[in-house]
């Protein structure tokens, strides 16, 4: 009963959605891709329907289980879309829909666990009070530019570490200070993108204005970042040779120096570094605050091989829209 009482409210949360949804695509097809869409909705529900049982045995882990597989349903249900060639407005609406309401209710349920800091809900709440701010200047007939709105691969990069981040605080193994330094550094780009997407739609900001500062921030990046890679490798080998570390990082310290796999093993070593932060010591944290800029930020040039950069800037699968 306890778990209908939680995860039944965001049932029909998610069947609202569609239906209010359906109502303006009467004639869209409901085909796999928006069923599995569906069922990411009833995973959401099943998280918190979890919360209020004791986080013991098999409960501890639901959360994390049920939000990853969420998340790779995300990736799955556009991927089975563009394949079969039904990419859909509605299906399209439903996903950001849903998106937006993941990671409402996943970090909610993180932080109640008490493994994500309450200003975390702030990414959460910002997709509805940018909608809410859109319906509020319709209202009041001021102008608004939405051809100005391009989707970015960075934003939805970003939005995947989101997921990744709720994710895995979702499961009992990390949580502060890690978790806590992790969601403040993942929410700056993702603020920064709704904040100049806010400018863009209202006219403020010209979508040209910038681009040469831009340009030459990113030139900057990428020659200051291989000497992260350096620094995070060095701090790696360091405390390898301390000890307080094993010696599989050796590995990671080396491919870092190289650039393969960058995004991969900067993740795998920011994890293992976050379960040292509690101790309070200078040396895991400056090396955990540059693994971190290298999973945000790639390996800049000089690198040898990094096939993830492809994997998460293209989206797999043709399609077109329909409707």
């Amino acid at each position: 009963m306890r778990f209908l009482v939680a995860a039944v409210p965001v049932w029909l949360l998610v069947l609202g959605i569609f239906l209010w949804l359906r109502r303006q695509h009467p004639t869209a097809k409901i085909g796999p891709a928006t069923a599995i869409t569906l069922f990411r909705g009833l995973l959401l529900g099943a998280i918190a329907g979890c919360l209020p049982l004791p986080p013991l045995g098999w409960v501890a882990w639901a959360p994390g289980i049920l939000y990853t597989t969420a998340a790779l349903c995300d990736l799955f249900d556009g991927y089975v879309a563009r394949r079969l060639d039904q990419v859909t407005a509605l299906g399209a609406r439903l996903d950001v829909a849903l998106d937006a309401l993941g990671l409402l209710v996943a970090p909610l349920a993180a932080v109640l666990l008490g493994r994500l800091p309450p200003f975390y809900l702030l990414l959460g709440a910002v997709y509805y009070l940018f909608q809410g701010g859109l319906w509020l200047r319709r209202r009041r007939g001021l102008a608004l530019h939405p051809e100005r709105l391009r989707p970015t691969p960075h934003a939805r990069l970003y939005a995947g570490y989101q997921m990744g981040l709720v994710a895995t605080a979702l499961f009992p193994l990390l949580g502060p200070p890690g978790t806590t330094i992790t969601a403040a550094l993942f929410m700056v780009p993702t603020l920064f993108l709704f904040a100049r997407e806010w400018l863009l739609v209202t006219g403020r900001l010209d979508p040209e204005a910038g681009r040469a500062a831009l340009s030459a921030a990113r030139a900057l990046l990428g020659l200051t970042l291989p000497v992260v890679r350096a620094i995070a490798a060095a701090l790696l080998v360091l405390l390898v040779v301390d000890g307080r570390l094993p010696p599989l990082l050796l590995g990671a310290a080396a491919l870092l120096a190289a650039g393969v796999l960058t995004r991969l093993v900067a993740f795998a070593a920011s994890v293992a570094l976050a379960r040292m932060l509690p101790g309070g010591e200078a040396l895991p944290l400056v090396a955990y605050f540059a693994t971190m800029a290298l999973l945000l930020a790639g390996g800049g040039r000089a690198v040898l091989w990094n096939p993830e950069d492809r994997w998460l800037f293209t989206r797999a699968g043709p399609g077109r829209a329909t409707g």
